[in-house]
């Protein structure tokens, strides 16, 4: 009984990901992925570069305070951090989930046609 159940779960797991659907669906997720990610990284070594190459700009007082533009300019560095992370997961339990459905229940027809 449980050879046939490793059997049965080879033969799924075959069928999901030669299906078209889990491509398109990781073909999607790994797009968005790097997107992110790449906007990250150009927002964080340009935040690192400013630090590095410019410290006089980040240094600027702002107004008659004694809070520097680096302040502000860190915290928008962690706001677009949420926010991108927060995108990623409306997408994730969204499109992406709705693709998933799509794709088992694909698998589910299939299955129900072998038997």
């Amino acid at each position: 009984m449980q050879a046939t159940k490793a059997v049965n779960q080879t033969d799924r797991t075959e069928l999901i990901i030669n299906h078209p659907k889990f491509k398109e669906l990781v073909t999607k997720r790994n797009k968005l992925s790097i997107i992110l990610t790449i906007l990250m990284l150009i927002f964080y070594f340009g935040f690192i570069g400013l630090i590095a190459f410019n410290k006089e700009f980040l240094a600027t007082q702002i107004g008659d305070s004694i809070v520097t533009l680096g302040l502000p300019v860190g915290f928008g560095l962690i706001i677009i951090s949420v926010l991108l992370t927060w995108y990623f997961v409306v997408n994730a339990n969204g499109p992406f989930d709705k693709m998933r459905d799509e794709l088992l229940a694909a698998i589910e027809n299939v299955e129900g046609d072998k038997k």
